[in-house]
């Protein structure tokens, strides 16, 4: 698979010293017609057998991801062919449609999903730093308000993990609707290749306006500002096995937009 990031990662323990050796390519089908990669780790029976394959295919892939997967022991190696291509699992297709207060389906609205923190804090240390930085997968709205966004289910070997994303709805800028957050559980168990999400109505919109000055009172042009919630509610973090000991819950985008000629910014505000 042409731009799947691959890494295999390794540890030798030497007394109470350890050591990781780790290796990771990008597939380039202009390097290796048939998508393959080189890597170059040490060999010998201390690390050989500790060695731990991930891949992350692109955003926009419909094939999904591998994590912690074991490989065969190198020990006494000097190369390693793999018998077989690997054959990588599919994603899962999140499909729905995004509409205005009035049910008018809305065009040009980027539909961004990431992994939601009940997704993440359900997870140990290692899966969650991996699906944290799996890049997000994006689709903006044809013109029926339709999107498209492919998802990992689950964490392959990690058991009792389930998928659930946040959708953030961002309208162009200049737009009328607001931005909004959606969550999406993944129905456990599924074996889907696609799954309906409920239509999302964005909320009514709230308009504000403010000027934007320099120390000296003259109006600055072009300043992007960006406003965001800060969420008190904290029961997230009771209900998640890893939720970290201070619950750090993000800060929400509610809107941004960049000042004009005058210094004067417009925000568009879910209601």
């Amino acid at each position: 698979m042409n731009g799947a990031h691959v890494s295999i990662t390794g540890t030798l323990a030497i007394g109470l010293t350890s050591f990781t050796m780790s290796d990771e390519q990008v597939v380039d089908k202009n390097a290796d017609k048939n998508g393959g990669v080189a890597l170059h780790l040490l060999n010998g029976a201390g690390i050989a057998t500790s060695y731990r394959l991930a891949i992350t295919p692109p955003a926009g892939s419909n094939l999904g991801v591998v994590f912690d997967d074991k490989i065969p022991s190198l020990v006494g190696l000097t190369t390693y062919a793999a018998p077989a291509p690997m054959r990588l699992i599919p994603r899962v297709a999140l499909r729905g449609k995004v509409f205005d207060v009035d049910h008018h389906p809305l065009t040009n609205v980027a539909v961004t999903a990431r992994p939601s923190l009940r997704f993440l804090w359900a997870l140990d240390a290692a899966p969650e730093a991996f699906i944290a930085a799996l890049p997000a997968a994006t689709d903006v709205t044809g013109k029926d308000g339709d999107y498209v966004v492919w998802v990992d289910p689950a964490v392959p070997n990690v058991s009792q993990s389930w998928g659930t994303y946040d959708l953030m709805i961002e309208p162009p800028v200049g737009s009328a609707a607001p931005s909004f957050l959606s969550e999406f559980a993944i129905p456990r168990g599924s074996t889907l290749d696609t799954i309906a999400v409920p239509d999302i109505a964005l909320p009514d919109p709230a308009y504000v306006h403010g000027r934007l000055t320099g120390p000296d009172g003259r109006s600055v042009e072009g300043a992007e500002l960006r406003l965001f919630l800060i969420s008190t509610q904290l029961t997230l973090c009771s209900e998640v096995a890893h939720a970290p000991a201070s619950c750090p819950i993000p800060a929400q985008l509610q809107a941004r937009n960049t000042s004009d000629a005058e210094g004067t910014v417009r925000l568009v505000l879910p209601r």
